[in-house]
């Protein structure tokens, strides 16, 4: 029953994740910097998502694993849930790598913008 509860309040969390408001830029910003810091945040926040439906994912295997072994839940069923802990994991490493990425176009675009050139809005 404990598990049950745990992936109640944990489904709670899932979707009641505040997420935090980016810094107000300064006054003598540059909107391009402004920009990549909003991203940078906005992929923080996409990465605790991630790991929460990892979290999430893991608490549905272990119970569909001990379903399986008393004979209550199908093989396809369990293995479904054992996939989707996989693609939840894949989920979490991509997030991370997207933070990299940001934070590499958040520090160029500090560099270019401290020597006076423009800086190209990357997707």
């Amino acid at each position: 029953m404990t598990s049950l509860k745990t992936l109640i309040l944990l489904s709670f969390l899932f979707w009641a994740l505040p997420i935090k408001a980016v810094e107000p830029p300064s006054s003598n910003s540059n909107p391009y910097v402004d920009l990549y810091l909003q991203r940078v945040h906005e992929s923080k926040a996409q990465l605790k998502k991630a790991e929460a439906v990892l979290e999430l994912e893991w608490i549905k295997y272990d119970i569909g694993k001990n379903l399986f072994a008393r004979g209550v839940m199908p093989r396809e069923e369990f293995k479904s849930r054992e996939a989707n802990v996989h693609i939840a994991e894949a989920f979490v490493f991509e997030k991370k790598a997207s933070i990299g990425a940001a934070e590499a176009l958040y520090k160029l675009a500090i560099t270019r913008t401290e020597v006076g050139q423009d800086m190209p809005i990357c997707n």
